[in-house]
């Protein structure tokens, strides 16, 4: 990034989505990375890119010798999830809810870092976005799904009043050029 724009100053902020529109909308931050759609009068968005999510199983769970998986292999599992108001919970509440699947009523986690220390401790699940995949835990393991691969798309967003639209539209084109979409739909 700062090769491409070396007087971009940036400063990154992890927090629900709803925080981060709020932050938006009130001028607090300038731009924020968010899980699409994002529905406000008051933002625009472009598409970056598409992530897929993997399947998170402790090494002792009966899936955590597979090599690849489908949405339907989740049948019977336990799914943890991220506390309300999370974007990645509902992503997964809608994977989960195609397959007739529901979550584990009696936890929710308040961040990633919690879901993958619980799913390594017992016989849960969870989705990771790839993105947030660490490799430095040996009681777990990611397991790709095979097509149709669960995936969320991430957008770059910002106010509609906002006087560095043109820097925005910039980045999505330096740093992710041949996008589709680039109306953010």
């Amino acid at each position: 990034m700062k090769t491409n724009f070396p007087g971009l100053n940036l400063l990154l902020i992890e927090e629900k989505t709803s925080a981060l529109v709020l932050g938006l909308v009130e001028g607090q931050m300038d731009c924020a990375l968010l899980a699409m759609p994002v529905v406000n009068d008051h933002l625009e968005g472009i598409r970056l890119f598409e992530e897929p999510f993997m399947l998170a199983v402790g090494i002792h769970h009966p899936l955590a010798k597979r090599k690849l998986l489908s949405i339907e292999d989740l049948k019977g599992t336990t799914m943890l999830l991220l506390d309300e108001g999370h974007c990645l919970r509902d992503q997964a509440l809608m994977v989960c809810q195609s397959i007739g699947l529901g979550e584990a009523k009696n936890f929710r986690a308040t961040s990633l870092e919690t879901l993958r220390h619980m799913v390594a401790a017992g016989n849960a699940v969870t989705l990771m976005p790839r993105l947030a995949i660490q490799t430095d835990n040996p009681h777990l393991r990611y397991i790709p799904f095979k097509q149709p691969v669960p995936s969320r798309v991430i957008g770059l967003y910002w106010r509609k009043t906002s006087a560095r639209i043109s820097l925005y539209k910039a980045i999505e084109e330096k740093l992710f050029p041949g996008n589709v979409c680039p109306d953010g739909s």
